[in-house]
């Protein structure tokens, strides 16, 4: 009964009750030899305690459910942090976009490693440094390991990459649990002779542009020099023409603008637009990276790290003003509402950048000038006021610009994160 009344269920009057347990609670504390006045106030402010704890409870068994489930995600998180994000990027995105678990993924010192066709399976796998653990696509015809970190490593499965059908990613990684594929030359002869269920030309174009033939030679042994995907696109176009007669399509096998080979920032770019095109997100890089204004635009500029340690600093005061800030993000998930008093609507936001998450909020007049320059995930350039409350920091904004130049396909925000 008391639950129904609570959660405004029936079982009686809201009033009647709080009469109720008022002068219970009374009658007990001074039973107690507790100073009247006191005990008033006492009761009053238990009182006001359990009505407020009815807008939100749960049910003791779905608390402890919960509960639970927080404790085993804590432990998994800190001692097998790449088995654990491994299998959030595989559930495909929940509050937040799969894109921003790949960022926090990173954000946890793992190595993030593209989709590969010689994988051996179409799931993301995560190892974390130090378990008893086989790597994932075994030890032949896979890349190497690039800086590896100290943490541990996620291969992005290739179930994610886009355009490829369902059937000819089976056969991938049937085929190369079998046997992997040695080069570029054998992995189209194979295809050919595998008929409709293995993969077409413009399907393993695709697979090029997003990573997943990395490292593969194209004509003999690895040791003969590693090509960049602009090479193998061009090389999987004349060896699919030699293997069965037929011109390749040319926006499939368009050439890629590629940068040139001692440039590694602007190498590590251009695999990111390329993956974030063909996967949704980018193992490489943050896609704030991949703004031509972005180096010039985060000097002097704070970042998510900054603001929460900011906050952090200030954890033992209950309210306090941090100043005006302006900070680089994109936005990964957001919800609008509408203000009790006068149905205004406002709006939540939360930004990520290359270091963490920050939250926003935009109350209805900056709404109303402003919703219209959030439109899609960003980048953007977002000042405002900074306030902590117990160490949580919120930025009301007070101004949005676009940052300009890097790419961002729908996949990098959640349908909540509209405006």
């Amino acid at each position: 009964r008391f639950r129904k009344i609570m959660s405004n269920k029936g079982g009686g009057d809201p009033n009647e009750f709080a009469r109720r347990f008022l002068e219970a609670a009374l009658a007990r504390l001074e039973a107690a030899g507790e100073d009247p006045e006191r005990a008033g106030h006492v009761a009053k402010e238990l009182g006001r305690q359990v009505v407020s704890f009815a807008g939100y409870a749960f049910c003791k068994a779905h608390s402890a459910s919960f509960a639970r489930e927080s404790f085993e995600s804590a432990y998994w998180k800190a001692h097998y942090p790449a088995e654990f994000m491994a299998a959030v990027i595989e559930e495909r995105g929940g509050y937040y976009s799969t894109a921003e678990y790949v960022e926090e993924a990173r954000r946890l010192d793992l190595e993030l490693l593209p989709p590969h066709v010689n994988a051996g399976t179409l799931r993301t796998l995560g190892f974390t440094a130090g378990a008893p653990a086989p790597d994932p696509a075994g030890d032949a015809g896979v890349p190497p390991l690039r800086a590896a970190r100290p943490r541990g490593r996620v291969r992005i499965g290739l179930s994610f990459v886009q355009g490829v059908r369902q059937s000819a990613l089976d056969w991938l990684a049937d085929a190369a649990a079998r046997r992997p594929f040695v080069t570029l030359r054998e992995l189209v002869e194979r295809a050919r002779a595998n008929g409709a269920e293995a993969p077409r030309r413009y399907e393993l174009a695709r697979l090029v542009r997003v990573g997943a033939l990395d490292d593969l030679p194209v004509d003999g042994s690895p040791e003969h020099g590693t090509p960049a995907r602009s090479v193998l696109l061009g090389a999987l176009a004349t060896l699919w023409q030699d293997a069965t007669g037929a011109k390749a399509n040319a926006e499939a096998f368009a050439p890629l603008a590629w940068p040139a080979a001692g440039d590694a920032s602007a190498i590590l770019r251009a695999r990111g637009r390329l993956e974030l095109e063909g996967l949704g997100f980018s193992p490489s890089l943050h896609p704030l990276l991949l703004s031509p204004a972005f180096r010039s635009a985060r000097a002097g500029l704070p970042s998510a790290r900054d603001l929460a340690a900011r906050g952090e600093a200030v954890a033992g005061t209950e309210s306090v003003t941090l100043g005006r800030m302006e900070l680089l993000g994109v936005k990964v998930a957001g919800k609008r509402t509408r203000t009790e008093k006068d149905g205004r609507l406002m709006s939540f936001i939360t930004f990520s950048d290359e270091t963490g998450i920050f939250e926003a909020v935009l109350y209805p007049d900056d709404y109303d000038r402003l919703a219209r320059r959030l439109r899609g995930p960003g980048p953007f350039r977002i000042s405002g006021v900074a306030k902590a409350e117990l160490g949580e920091v919120l930025l009301e904004v007070k101004g949005v610009a676009a940052l300009g130049g890097g790419p961002a396909p729908a996949a990098l925000a959640p349908p909540s994160a509209g405006r």
